[in-house]
């Protein structure tokens, strides 16, 4: 229990120092143990490590 409560505590901090509110649900999700449901998690395995090529002249485009 004390581990998830220091993980819950650094997830807050995380979160405190930044401005991307998805990575603090994630964080969270963590500390308190949520479960994954095995076939999405099974979906999700064909993503991991996936990063896509940012070309950020072509961004600097966009509205």
């Amino acid at each position: 229990m004390l581990l998830k409560l220091k993980k819950l505590y650094k997830a807050i901090q995380a979160y405190k120092n930044s401005e991307n509110v998805g990575n603090f649900t994630i964080l969270k999700a963590d500390a308190l143990g949520a479960n994954v449901d095995p076939l999405v998690e099974f979906k999700l395995q064909q993503v991991v490590g996936y990063y896509p090529k940012i070309d950020l002249k072509q961004l600097s485009h966009y509205p």
